[in-house]
């Protein structure tokens, strides 16, 4: 143990002695404070060909004629970069005779188009999935969301959404609907090569309340039917759930797909009832991340836990080790009904954010973002079924280094290695952003 906190140490001296390399750009006008304001009279919007103008304004907070620091302007830049329409988002403020204006120069992506499928479920080449469908990112040209997909393999099925995240102008109301029937492929110990047909409809309703609160409101049933009738808690070899919860959110990060900056804390309860409303079980879970900048590295931090309590078929377990991992036990699977994640994470720029165009003249080409971040990173966690009790021995970890690839359209790759606690090595390729 004293050997690992020891080649920690090290890493992170070396992590953050490579922040005082890099400066971060900034939004503000030279001889500008971020504090200091300015009155806007006006907005002008372009390049949006698809996108309605309003959906780019509401996103602002404050109306023509008011004054804005120059740091709330920064971050009602990326609000708008947080829609995932535009490549990129720009903003000047202009001035014309006695009026500050400013220009919204967005550069739209493509957000109508066909989805090939071709995913190694899992991390294995065993495990393929292949299909398609088809999705519209921005549905009437107000940012909603509908996707309709397919795919055979590894647990076929089909899946359609759709999401609306803002209606009713000022309630700033949210909802979602979902509908699924996928084959299901179950991890748990308790059967072996246990699958299950899931059918399931969902429906969400929400709102925002300002800025950075959301209050979410759902219901879903599922008709679960698994392949061996032992483990359904119905005679008939088929389970029928429904339920409904709440979740609270604040989330004030910069940009989701990338934070560099800023808050996310969410809290949620599902009840579920199974067959009657006799039979049951509870969800509860809470996610916390903290991130923040000083010069140009991340300093990221996440808590995570979720944890079941009732009647609890053995298809609705919980895991680390599939959608949530430890990296240095990123291939090893851990089953329970509660589980806890820590991590912590630096990130650094090796090539800072740019944009490239590969044509002037087809505005979804235009502005594609790339950059490259080196981090170093800690995750601990734990997967336990009562009566076992809580206790730090039951825990698993790991430590390692990797790079973050910034890909055009919102795409993150990473190349990570990690040590487990007897210094056991593993290579890792994933990805999305660890948190």
């Amino acid at each position: 143990m004293v050997k690992i906190l020891k080649i920690g140490l090290i890493v992170l001296f070396l992590g953050t002695l490579a922040t005082h390399i890099w400066s971060q750009q900034r939004f503000y006008v030279k001889g500008q404070a971020p504090g200091d304001s300015i009155r806007i009279d006006r907005v002008v919007v372009v390049g949006n060909l698809r996108t309605k103008k309003p959906i780019i304004l509401r996103e602002l907070e404050f109306r023509p004629g008011e004054a804005v620091t120059w740091k709330n302007l920064e971050l009602a830049q990326k609000r708008i970069e947080n829609l995932y329409l535009f490549n990129r988002v720009q903003f000047r403020v202009l001035k014309f005779d006695t009026e500050n204006v400013l220009k919204i120069n967005v550069t739209e992506r493509w957000t109508l188009f066909p989805i090939p499928i071709l995913n190694f479920n899992e991390h294995s080449f065993s495990k393929i999935s292949y299909g398609g469908g088809v999705a519209d990112y921005n549905f009437r040209g107000r940012a909603e969301k509908i996707i309709l997909i397919g795919w055979a393999g590894f647990n076929p099925g089909f899946e359609f959404s759709y999401q609306n995240g803002w209606f009713g102008g000022p309630k700033r109301y949210f909802a979602s609907l979902s509908a699924h029937s996928v084959q299901v492929a179950n991890h748990t110990t308790a059967f072996k090569d246990l699958e299950s047909r899931i059918n399931g409809l969902s429906i969400g309703f929400g709102r925002r309340f300002g800025i950075y609160k959301f209050i979410n409101f759902g219901t879903n049933i599922e008709q679960v039917k698994p392949s061996n009738p032992m483990a359904a808690l119905r005679s008939t070899g088929r389970d029928f759930l429904w339920g409904g919860g709440v979740s609270l959110k604040y989330d004030n990060r910069d940009l989701h797909e990338y934070p560099t900056f800023g808050h996310l804390a969410e809290l949620g309860v599902h009840k579920a009832w199974l067959n009657s409303w006799g039979k049951g079980y509870t969800s509860y879970l809470y996610d916390f991340r903290f991130y923040h900048s000083f010069r140009s590295a991340i300093f990221a931090v996440r808590t995570f836990g979720e944890f079941l309590d009732g009647d609890i078929p053995v298809y609705k377990r919980l895991f680390l080790g599939y959608g949530e991992r430890i990296r240095g036990h990123f291939s090893e699977t851990f089953e329970g009904e509660k589980r806890l994640l820590n991590s912590m994470e630096m990130r650094f720029p090796i090539i800072p954010k740019r944009y490239y165009s590969l044509s002037q003249k087809i505005p979804a080409l235009k502005d594609l973002e790339f950059a490259v971040y080196g981090t170093l990173f800690g995750d601990t966690g734990t997967v336990w079924t009562q009566p076992r009790r809580l206790a730090l021995k039951h825990f698993q970890s790991g430590f390692g280094m990797g790079i973050n690839m910034l890909l055009p359209y919102s795409n993150i790759v990473r190349f990570e290695f990690a040590w487990n606690e007897n210094l056991e090595g593993e290579f890792i390729f994933d990805s999305n952003v660890a948190f």
